[in-house]
């Protein structure tokens, strides 16, 4: 299998909202059905501005890490926080 890079796994994430949107959404748009009215946001949380970010922000990624950060995550060399996922077209349901 070849190696995912950063780029490739966002642009396969991204992919992969919009086909699952759709996949939800178009049904209840075709039956005229009320669209889900998703979950109110507690606070805006970091707003990102052009100002925060550089091209040279990207330079850990592919030189340091030479685009393997993608695998340095999954093996658990690196680590981070566990974000809390919510669905806004079933809220009820953790994604």
């Amino acid at each position: 299998m070849a190696e995912v890079g950063v780029s490739d796994l966002a642009a396969r994430c991204v992919k992969g909202y919009a086909e699952d949107v759709a996949r939800r959404l178009v049904p209840l748009m075709a039956r005229d059905d009320a669209l889900p009215r998703g979950v109110a946001q507690k606070s805006t949380g970091k707003l990102w501005l052009a100002s925060d970010w550089r091209p040279e922000h990207l330079v850990p990624i592919y030189h340091h890490w030479e685009d393997r950060i993608v695998d340095a995550v999954l093996d658990g060399t690196l680590a981070g926080r566990v974000p809390v996922l919510t669905s806004v077209i079933t809220p009820d349901a953790q994604a």
